[in-house]
C-alpha cells in the first residue's frame, strides 16, 4: 500500500542531528548532536507537541545518545567532544532529570556505545578511542543504582549483542 510521510518537527540549526529515539511512558524522546556554539538536547513529544526536556551543560560540540529505558527510568549519555571532555549518564524518572554517573570522572572520558538489558541489569558500552584500541569498557547498573565496570581494557566499539544457545 501507499505510505504518506508528514514532517512532524524540524530541529534547530546546529542541534538537529538526531542520534537516538525511544518511547517512554507514552511519550517519544529524541536525543541530538550539536555543533559548537549550540547545546545538545533531549526532546520530548507529548500529544503532538515537541519540547526540550534536557539541555547539555556545555555548548561545545557534543551529543546526547543511547536513550534507553531500564527499571522504569529513562537514561541517556551526554558526550562533550570539546575542551570540557565530559561524559555523563543522566536519568529521568518521568518528572526530574539528574546525573546518575559522571563517567569521565569515574572511569575516564569515552564516547558512548550501545546498551543492553540482561539478567536484570543494564550494560552500557563505552568505545575504545581507536578502532583497534583496547581502552574501551562496559559499565553495569543494577536496579539498586550501583554502577560497576565488569569489563575493562577491551576493544569495545559500539553494540552489545545477546546470543542464546539452546541444546
Amino acid at each position: 500500500g501507499d505510505e504518506t510521510w508528514t514532517l512532524d518537527h524540524t530541529t534547530g540549526v546546529g542541534q538537529g542531528y538526531i542520534t537516538s529515539m525511544i518511547s517512554y511512558r507514552g511519550d517519544l524522546f529524541a536525543s541530538t548532536m550539536a555543533d559548537g556554539g549550540s547545546a545538545a538536547l533531549v526532546l520530548k513529544r507529548t500529544a503532538g507537541t515537541w519540547s526540550t526536556t534536557r539541555t547539555s551543560p556545555t555548548t561545545t560540540p557534543g551529543y546526547y545518545n543511547a536513550l534507553t529505558v531500564f527499571n522504569n527510568t529513562l537514561f541517556v549519555c551526554y558526550v562533550d567532544m570539546g575542551a570540557g571532555l565530559l561524559t555523563l549518564i543522566d536519568a529521568y524518572d518521568g518528572t526530574t532529570w539528574s546525573n546518575d554517573l559522571n563517567v569521565g570522572t569515574t572511569y575516564a572520558v569515552r564516547e558512548t556505545g550501545a546498551t543492553i538489558t540482561f539478567g536484570g541489569s543494564l550494560y552500557w558500552a563505552f568505545c575504545a578511542t581507536a578502532a583497534g584500541g583496547t581502552n574501551g569498557f562496559i559499565l553495569k547498573r543494577t536496579t539498586g543504582g550501583v554502577w560497576t565496570q565488569p569489563l575493562a581494557s577491551a576493544n569495545v566499539r559500539g553494540y552489545l549483542g545477546l546470543v542464546e544457545v539452546t541444546a
